[in-house]
């Protein structure tokens, strides 16, 4: 029923309560279920589904890639094409991002504050768990790893000949874009035409004299 808007309120109350015991599916299927209610209408309200909807999609992209992560003596490359991978960890990132974007927009989501709360906790154990194992591999083999182009090589790579051909080229060059969010824009701009995403190995330290 969706006639009184308590009813609302205890559907989001149920759907945090199923989340935090791993009861994804069963999250899912609320949120599907309430996205035609009349009371999500109300900006406010449209607000919190919206968080406990992305907190959702956040927790099931933990268990995908807890699912396939590579072991952990992996080799370098391996973490690298894990992360890149079209299911890989940077999903993870980008549907934390998501969440962190839409706990942010909600002035007041105390009810579900504790869903935010098991979404950050999950994400800071995956992130711990991927970094040290990725950075034992980097330990053992250094960096950057074989066969993957440099960042200070991508003019180079993809300006140059352009302009010795004097075909016309855009290049952006944008700080601090992670490579999700590069996936998010290819996105948006495969509306354009053809568009390709690949990876580029930074320097280290990656703080900003170093790696801009």
């Amino acid at each position: 029923r969706d006639t009184f808007p308590f009813e609302e309120r205890v559907y989001l109350s149920r759907l945090v309560t199923l989340a935090q015991s791993d009861d994804l599916s069963a999250a899912r299927m609320i949120v599907q279920q309430r996205r035609q209610s009349v009371w999500r209408s109300l900006p406010e309200r449209a607000l919190l589904w919206k968080l406990a909807e992305r907190s959702v999609d956040f927790l099931y992209a933990v268990v995908a890639w807890n699912d396939r992560k590579p072991r952990a003596n992996s080799s370098v490359r391996n973490w690298i094409d894990a992360y890149m991978a079209a299911d890989g960890l940077w999903l993870v990132d980008r549907h934390q991002r998501l969440v962190e974007q839409g706990a942010a927009e909600c002035v007041e989501h105390c009810e579900v504050t504790d869903l935010v709360s098991l979404c950050r906790q999950r994400y800071r154990e995956v992130a711990e768990v991927t970094q040290a194992a990725f950075l034992q591999a980097v330990d053992r083999e250094g960096w950057p790893p074989e066969a993957v182009r440099r960042q200070t090589q991508t003019f180079n790579a993809h300006v140059a000949p352009a302009l010795v051909e004097r075909r016309k080229v855009a290049y952006f060059l944008v700080d601090a874009m992670r490579y999700e969010m590069g996936r998010d824009l290819a996105l948006v701009l495969e509306t354009f035409g053809p568009v390709s995403v690949s990876c580029a190995a930074t320097v280290l330290p990656t703080t900003t004299p170093c790696g801009m």
